[in-house]
């Protein structure tokens, strides 16, 4: 029966449809009309509730929206680099006493760049005479 309906109005008038719709509004009134203040106040209740979430729906897409364009813009700024961890500087130099990080040593696990082994010169620091 609806698609008879559909079949209908989409072979109708200009001046058909429109005399179908003023119907319609005409008996929407008189419904209206006839209905309780508790009727009413329902009625409205959920108008009110429904253009509510309809500003939320349209809000939420403009900050989906923001978001979106934020995440982009902000990986063509800074593009997502991998870390690099060397971990702790936990290994400790046996002839200098220093620190250094576990990938420090050569192919033979030795570790080089030590200052016995003249790799890194200190220069000699200026130390106020209260501290010498």
């Amino acid at each position: 029966m609806a698609q008879r309906g559909q079949e209908g109005r989409a072979e109708e008038t200009d001046e058909q449809r429109n005399s179908r719709l003023a119907i319609m509004a005409q008996r929407g009134q008189e419904r209206r009309a006839k209905g309780t203040d508790e009727q009413r106040n329902s009625r409205l209740s959920a108008m009110l509730q429904h253009a509510r979430e309809r500003r939320l729906n349209v809000i939420e897409g403009q900050n989906h929206h923001q978001i979106q364009t934020f995440y982009a813009a902000r990986t063509v700024l800074y593009p997502i680099v991998e870390e690099h961890n060397c971990g702790e500087m936990d290994n400790l130099c046996l002839k200098c006493g220093g620190l250094y990080f576990r990938d420090e040593t050569n192919t033979k696990g030795i570790y080089t760049h030590c200052y016995h082994n003249g790799n890194i010169i200190e220069e000699d620091s200026v130390y106020p005479v209260e501290l010498k």
